[in-house]
């Protein structure tokens, strides 16, 4: 990895990869206006899209776990609070996968997942509970929604979506 202060960037490989990617960390010109992301990516054609995940989770602890085990095992994971917040967050961008929690003040994660298919057609869903007797299960199941019980095991969470993602 070769990282150049100057123009505030960096070339990196995919692991596996031989194509490098250049990620950009603001305007190379210093009087410049910074990019509304800070972090802007330009990769080749040859450089694979990092596949996106949406976990939703109202437990902040949850959500941080997640998130560090999906992005260990390669996926780019966004994440919202609420079902709001979730749905915000699919107007604003695709996703390639989610991981609801079933159990969320307002609207639940098996009514989520229904209006997430309705948005993105095909979207593989992962679905957390530790209620595996829930009413609200059954449902969500017919929809083709994957349901893990808590406590999950993260290597089969991980297995699952990149699975369904292809």
């Amino acid at each position: 990895m070769v990282t150049t202060i100057a123009t505030r960037s960096i070339r990196a490989y995919a692991l596996g990869g031989t194509a490098p990617a250049t990620y950009h960390f603001g305007p190379a010109d210093p009087g410049g206006t910074p990019d509304e992301d800070p972090l802007v990516h330009d990769a080749d054609e040859t450089t694979p899209a990092v596949p996106r995940v949406l976990v939703v989770d109202d437990d902040p602890a949850i959500v941080g776990m997640l998130q560090r085990a999906l992005s260990r095992g390669g996926l780019h994971v966004d994440t919202a609070g609420s079902a709001s917040e979730a749905l915000a967050r699919v107007d604003q961008g695709s996703y390639d996968a989610a991981v609801l929690d079933l159990v969320m003040p307002g609207r639940d994660g098996a009514d989520l997942a229904s209006e997430l298919r309705l948005r993105l057609p095909g979207l593989p869903i992962a679905l957390l509970t530790g209620y595996t007797q829930s009413p609200l299960l059954a449902g969500a199941e017919r929809s083709g929604t994957r349901v893990f019980a808590k406590p999950v095991v993260l290597h089969e969470l991980v297995d699952f979506l990149k699975a369904e993602i292809g």
